[in-house]
């Protein structure tokens, strides 16, 4: 930070203190809160100029002004107008701005909630009190009680459950205007907003048949001149010692400028400047406001939309032109919403939502998403260019219970994921049990890194006979992870994590060792009769500018015979694109190590010939017979790529020989070897050591 921006922000605190400190009574000196508010301009600076960007932090410079004692509604309201004047800018981010006031606000409103939660929690433990005391001492009880209820800076009154008004404190006579007397002759909806009533008595209702010992709701309440005030009340129940619910005890906070600053803020920031469609903050708070209803729906449903490949799109064509296919796509949908009752917003991005508030199942659902995805992709003309978008989308739908609408979103936007994956311009449902699975699978990416500290991965090892059985090809290094939770995992189960997260290669580097390291114990035991020991390597690895000099470490320190080593790659590692890895290859190879490909896989036979390979393996070999017959097609494929790899001079492996029937066919076909439970399955090291 400049030493400019420094005097900027010790200048808008000064102005900041001089705003609101006539507002509260705050214990501290002015030179104290300029400081205090120092720090909180700053933390407000260094949020909007985040990467990424995240409001979140105002949240907790909204919760310091509560925790400052800064309580008073003009506090905020002076706060928020006064940040807007000195944080909006012409050539500024005006959307970061308003994401971090409304952020800051809410921050300002659950922290005052709670404290307010605190002031009851303390009320009604002295009212507890005040109530057994007064068994033993009446009138210094209630001269206690009444000191304590009158004197709280909150509006407080006391009910039965006839909504009749029995006692009320200095400040809840105050904020309406009514003295004691006058709210000791009104009810209950006497002083509600007529419109809040219905809903306030269907929760006065489940209060008393004790579904929840206190509620919090924001309505609308009448003062004596008939004006509207916006409050946020908490009523609680208390019970007599059978819990028959005898009084309720009402807390009032004006909310009247939170509201109303509120309210400004949500409408500057609740739609999006390029689609009109409303914004995720507004998309979430009508979900949120849906699910929150007394008499919610019984089912919701939730889609998300993602553009497939948009960013070819901007890439190539320029942003201003994506613009205007975000444009077109979000008024496909809002008139697509409006004409089947539902709910459309633009998430960010290429993003859009659709929300259908009154879900009678996926059946229901299905087809308009089908609908809309269609629309989506119908040709658009963009600045005379005719562009065809598609879209995947996710689909979350289920009966109304206690999720939260974050929840929902996530798993739409989870099932999006998966439509991404599955082939794009489809939709996916969410479904719970592939979540959990995903989870599972995140739970092991996690781990993965414990679990090579810890030492559960272990390494056995299967042999490779010829398909006589009489004599032993090579050993292949076969690694498992011991979970302490899952039990035995096979490489297919954590390997694709792990390359995904980058773990492949320090885990591959492991095993290398320990093979090379257990192949050194062979050479030294056995001698000339040491098998050669195979072991497969993750493409990554095999690609990784380091796998040469690592080789050639590893069996340097080891002191293995290269001979005696033998690495295996998939054919996708086989690139004809990199001279530096073809060069790695032969350079070992001329060192002795021995080379393995596992299939050809639509490789050009001439560039897998021109490498240094002496073994083919497949899993493609075996031709199950049905009916007693091969097939023909089949059989013919595998017997001509026998028939060609013996004419690159490759040894040809068949994976997975399970039956005397495979081993049948496999001779019959030209195969040199196999692998697999029909010539002896895996086993550790100690135990191989009986079949050398």
């Amino acid at each position: 930070m400049t030493g400019a921006v420094e005097d900027q922000l010790r200048t808008f605190a000064q102005q900041w203190a001089a705003a609101i400190i006539d507002t509260s009574y705050v214990p501290m000196s002015r030179r104290e809160i300029e400081d205090f508010l120092y720090d909180q301009a700053e933390a407000l600076w260094r949020t909007l100029r985040g990467d990424p960007f995240g409001p979140e932090p105002a949240a907790a410079v909204g919760a310091a002004l509560v925790g400052a004692h800064f309580t008073a509604p003009e506090a905020l309201g002076r706060t928020l107008q006064l940040l807007g004047s000195w944080l909006i800018r012409p050539d500024g981010d005006t959307d970061r701005v308003l994401r971090v006031l409304g952020t800051l606000s809410s921050g300002y409103s659950e922290a005052l909630r709670e404290r307010t939660f605190d002031e009851q929690e303390v009320i009604k433990q002295a009212m507890w009190m005040a109530t057994d005391v007064a068994q033993r001492r009446l009138q210094e009880s209630e001269a206690r009680f009444l000191a304590v209820f009158d004197s709280a800076a909150m509006g407080l009154s006391i009910g039965d459950f006839d909504a009749n008004i029995l006692e009320s404190n200095q400040a809840l006579q105050n904020l309406l205007g009514y003295t004691r007397e006058e709210l000791g002759r009104l009810t209950g909806p006497d002083i509600v907003h007529p419109d809040d009533i219905p809903d306030l008595l269907m929760r006065y209702d489940r209060l008393y048949r004790g579904e929840f010992a206190s509620f919090r709701v924001r309505q609308r309440l009448l003062t004596k001149e008939g004006e509207v005030l916006w409050a946020n009340v908490t009523i609680s129940a208390i019970r007599n010692a059978e819990g028959v619910p005898t009084y309720q005890v009402a807390m009032v906070e004006d909310a009247t400028e939170l509201y109303f600053a509120n309210q400004a803020m949500a409408t500057l920031g609740m739609h999006d400047p390029l689609t009109g469609l409303p914004t995720r903050t507004a998309f979430m708070a009508k979900l949120d406001s849906l699910l929150g209803k007394v008499d919610h729906p019984s089912r919701v449903a939730l889609c998300v939309f993602g553009m497939d490949g948009f960013g070819a799109i901007t890439d190539g064509l320029g942003p201003e032109i994506g613009d205007e296919v975000l444009l077109k796509i979000g008024t496909k949908l809002k008139y697509h919403a409006e004409d089947n009752g539902m709910l459309a917003a633009r998430l960010g991005g290429d993003e859009f939502a659709l929300l259908v508030p009154e879900s009678e199942g996926t059946r229901t659902v299905t087809p308009v998403v089908d609908q809309a995805l269609r629309l989506i992709s119908e040709p658009v003309t963009v600045l005379g260019h005719r562009l065809s978008v598609h879209a995947s989308a996710g689909i979350v739908e289920r009966a109304v219970g206690s999720e939260l609408p974050s929840q929902l979103l996530r798993d739409a936007t989870m099932a999006l994921h998966w439509a991404k994956q599955g082939g794009k311009a489809q939709w996916e449902l969410f479904d719970e049990q592939r979540c959990e699975q995903d989870r599972s699978d995140l739970q092991l990416t996690l781990t993965l890194p414990i679990a090579l500290d810890n030492e559960e991965f272990v390494l056995q090892y299967q042999p490779v006979y010829t398909l006589s059985g009489d004599r032993l090809l090579f050993v292949e290094a076969q690694l498992r992870w011991e979970h302490p939770e899952f039990g035995t995992l096979r490489p297919a189960e954590f390997l694709p994590m792990a390359e995904r997260t980058g773990v492949v290669v320090r885990l591959a580097e492991w095993t290398l060792w320990q093979v090379c390291q257990q192949a050194r114990a062979w050479q030294d035991r056995f001698g000339e009769r040491a098998p050669v020991v195979s072991l497969r390597l993750p493409t990554r690895q095999a690609r990784d500018p380091d796998f040469l000099p690592n080789v050639l470490r590893v069996l340097t320190e080891t002191g293995l015979h290269a001979r005696l080593l033998q690495l295996e790659f998939g054919s996708d590692a086989l690139s004809t694109e990199s001279d530096a890895h073809a060069d790695d290859v032969e350079v070992l190879a001329e060192h002795g190590v021995r080379f393995a490909v596992d299939g050809f896989d639509g490789r050009d036979p001439g560039f897998v010939n021109s490498m240094p390979l002496h073994v083919l393996k497949s899993g493609k070999l075996i031709v199950e017979p049905a009916m007693g017959e091969r097939d023909p097609i089949r059989a013919t494929v595998a017997s001509n790529l026998v028939s060609l790899a013996h004419q690159m001079d490759l040894t040809v492996i068949a994976e997975n020989v399970s039956t005397v029937d495979d081993v049948r066919w496999l001779k019959e076909i030209g195969a040199d070897g196999g692998q697999g439970p029909a010539l002896g399955e895996p086993r550790t090291a100690q135990d191989f050591e009986s079949l050398i």
